[in-house]
């Protein structure tokens, strides 16, 4: 009696163990599955960050090109850096309103968008907006000495920024030119806007491109 007692009590820590092994490997399958989704999860989170941001973008340099003058613009495809300035006709000393002077717009300040090495991410671009007041005038023309050489140095570097878009492809994250998907006649609508962004999922880097036409006004 008391040998088929012990060898109860033996089989019983037996099983003990059994069953704390098989918990273990079930509880590490389904940890691991639980950081592998997690993992997705942020990953995929930011992506789409990433393509808000560009869509963002987009769309505030759009509306920002639709309320300028085709006089004013100038397009920069091969400078370093890359970019567009234009004049604005939003008064940054009355709120951005706009405003008139016997009928014809006033124009207040040199906006320029452009592209340097991301502060978040020095392997990648950023997009960048600066802009500088001028004398108001409600004669829109281009400038030589405003552009994004000058905003991202030298006369613009005290100058307030907004990063605009993290993340851009360093080769090919921006390009805008006059002309539908094809270079048109400079000074003339449509003109063409696209970003590029990267976004890593896995150790895989994946191109977003967000592009759209613009009408400009004036």
């Amino acid at each position: 009696m008391q040998n088929l007692k012990l060898k109860n009590k033996g089989s019983s820590l037996i099983e003990v163990l059994v069953y704390i092994a098989l918990f273990s490997i079930v509880f590490s399958s389904i940890y691991m599955i639980f950081i592998m989704a997690l993992r997705y999860y942020y990953t995929t989170k930011s992506g789409i960050e990433v393509q808000q941001g560009a869509i963002l973008a987009v769309y505030k340099l759009s509306k920002e090109l639709n309320e300028s003058s085709l006089a004013s613009l100038k397009i920069y495809r091969t400078t370093s850096p890359k970019g567009i300035v234009f004049m604005s006709i939003r008064n940054p000393a009355s709120g951005n309103q706009i405003q008139y002077s016997s009928g014809s717009l006033i124009w207040y300040k040199y906006v320029c968008f452009y592209i340097e090495t991301d502060p978040a991410d020095s392997t990648k671009k950023a997009l960048f907006r600066k802009e500088q007041t001028i004398t108001p005038t409600t004669t829109p023309a281009s400038s030589s000495t405003y552009t994004p050489a000058w905003f991202s140095s030298g006369g613009g570097a005290g100058l307030a920024y907004e990063v605009t878009a993290h993340n851009l492809d360093a080769s090919s994250g921006f390009d805008i030119y006059w002309g539908d998907h094809l270079e048109g006649v400079p000074g003339s609508n449509p003109i063409y806007l696209e970003l590029k962004v990267n976004s890593e999922s896995y150790g895989k880097i994946n191109d977003i491109s967000t592009s759209t036409l613009i009408e400009i006004k004036n």
